[in-house]
Parts: structure tokens; sequence; C-alpha cells
């Protein structure tokens, strides 16, 4: 079985997703199908023009087309999405009472557009700025809604995943046992904004700086049970591994950690979106990190023949190949199709 659990979705009933709050103003997104921009709350954000992006017609847009992603999963050998909002649904700077909203549009949607095929999982979403609310519309998506897991941003409006105030979140994750899917937020360097840095240089290092703070900041200390799954092969994680060991060995503000850094590795999954070959068989022999399938589906830097890819990765067996297309962290019970 070949699993995906880097995969975007829109449920069709969300593609207005707006909120009226009650003073009543307008909050949400809203996408030109023609033009590609998208708003949110008022402010463009441009998601790059509908001709440079890998569908067609607005109609048979795989993002909220499960019609069309189903015959692309044929095409490239997918049995199983895990299914996440795209990140700009996770409105973190929007009120708690407006976030809590637009999580649970965007989490009944969810339950509702993927009820009966057993090929795709849900993750949910949560408004991480009010921590005890997004503790309990995970509790309501998992238990109520039958989703699988749960993404997050790198950071919520600036604060790190080690702020204290996310540990009840933390527990409520542990206790449910689902995966934690850490998808990237925009980077907040200006200089991020042109050449499409913030893609190709600020996403890695946002993902970096999450893990980071996960484990120095003791969040894999005090809840060892949490199964993290990393967008973008990390982004620059493993590629920065040996330096954090050395630092670890000769910075006393690192000297934290309660055993060695491979450890906190334990807890971490990579995908395998890098677009490399090479990288993956890097990262699964000579770091030994824990590989997951992912494609970035369906935006234009994802990889849209994930399969491929790693049977090009020549140094594994197929028995490692085997074990990263088909790495299945979902607690039991979750209904996935037979292998």
């Amino acid at each position: 079985m070949v699993i995906d659990y880097h995969s975007h979705f829109v449920p069709p009933d969300c593609l207005d997703f707006e909120v009226v709050t009650a003073g009543g103003s307008v909050h949400g997104w809203a996408m030109d199908t023609k033009t590609g921009e998208m708003r949110v709350e008022g402010r463009m954000r441009k998601l790059g023009a509908v001709g440079d992006q890998p569908w067609g017609a607005a109609g048979d847009n795989p993002l909220w087309s499960l019609e069309r992603r189903l015959a692309d999963m044929d095409r490239t050998g997918v049995d199983v999405q895990a299914l996440s909002v795209p990140p700009y649904m996770s409105l973190h700077e929007v009120s708690a009472d407006d976030g809590w909203k637009m999580s649970r549009r965007a989490n009944a949607g969810m339950s509702a557009a993927i009820a009966g095929h057993q090929r795709f999982v849900g993750f949910a979403t949560v408004p991480l700025q009010d921590p005890p609310i997004a503790a309990r519309e995970l509790e309501y998506a998992v238990e109520k809604l039958g989703l699988g897991g749960v993404q997050i941003l790198s950071q919520v409006n600036g604060r790190g995943l080690d702020d204290p105030r996310l540990a009840i979140f933390w527990k409520t994750v542990s206790e449910l046992d689902v995966p934690v899917f850490v998808h990237p937020a925009n980077s907040l360097d200006p200089l991020t904004k042109r050449y499409y840095l913030v893609n190709l240089i600020g996403n890695p290092t946002e993902t970096a700086q999450a893990t980071a703070h996960l484990i120095f900041g003791g969040v894999v200390d005090r809840f060892p049970k949490i199964r993290f799954v990393l967008a973008h092969a990390g982004g620059t994680v493993p590629w920065l591994l040996g330096r954090w060991r050395h630092g670890v060995d000769v910075i006393p503000e690192l000297g934290i950690l309660n055993g060695p850094l491979s450890d906190y590795l334990r807890s971490f999954w990579f995908d395998t979106v890098v677009h490399d070959p090479a990288s993956i068989e890097f990262m699964a022999r000579s770091l030994e990190l824990q590989l997951v399938l992912g494609t970035d589906y369906p935006f234009d830097m994802g990889d849209l023949d994930p399969v491929a890819t790693l049977a090009g990765v020549t140094g594994l067996d197929e028995a490692a190949r085997a074990a990263i297309a088909g790495a299945n962290l979902f607690r039991p019970g979750t209904e996935l199709p037979a292998p």
C-alpha cells in the first residue's frame, strides 16, 4: 500500500470560506480561478496563474475535485492520500472565535467530502491562536468527524511551537494518538518576497525552526508519543543535523537534552518532497531518518509522481522503498484499503 502524507484539498463547500463576525466584518478567503489570486481577510495573496499550475479547467481542479484526484492517484500508483487544507486556510491571525468557526467549517467539510472514501484520510485544522479551543476542536474532529490527524503550521503569529501555552494542545494530541503534519507558514522575512524565495528558502527554514523548537523546547521530552510528519523532507533539518549535534556538545544553552539527538529524531518522519532521489537516499541511509511518501499535490512545487521518484533511489533495496511508500502512522482502526 502506498500512502501520500502531504496532499492538499479544499472541501468543495468551503470554496468561499467566509465567516461573518458579530460586528459584521467578513474574514476568510476567496479564490479567483481565472487569475489564481487569493484574498485572505481582504489582503491579496498570489498563488500563480492557473495556467502555471498542474491542473486545467477550474471545474476539474484537483484542489477540490476528488474525481480528478482519484484518477491522478491511479495513474501514479498512490493508494491513499492524507488530505490537509492548504496552509492559507489556517488563519491564525483572526480572532479565536473566528478561527474556531473557520476550523469547524473546514473540518466538517473535509469529513463530509471524504465520507465513504477509504482511499482518503483527513487531517484536521485547528485555531492554535487559542490552544484550549484548538484542543477541543481536535477532539471533536477526531472523535466525532472521524479525521485521522492534524495539520499545524510551523509558527503561530510569530510564536514557536515550544510556546508553553500550547501544552494543553500537545497533551490532547498525545491522548488521541494521532499524527501531526507540520507545514511551514509563510516566512516572516521580507527578503523572501523576491524570486519566490518564500518557498525556495523561507518554507524549508520555517520547518527547521519548528523542528528545533519541538526538540530543544522540551515538547518531545514531555510528549514522546507524538508522531510528527515534516513537510518538504523536513526543510533544512537533514542538512543541519551535524551542526545541531556539534552545537549540543559545545553550547551550554543546548545541554538540556535528555539523550542524544538521534533519540529525539525518532519522533519525526520526513516526507519525500525533496525533488532529488540522491537526497532521499542520503536521508534514509546516511542519516537513518524515518521517511514517508509525500507529493504536495496538486501544487506546482510538488512531486506529482512520487512512486517513480522513489523507484529512482538506487541505493535502497525494494524492502526499504516499500517501507517508505507504505509507512502507516495512523492509529489502529483508521479505515485504509487493504494493500
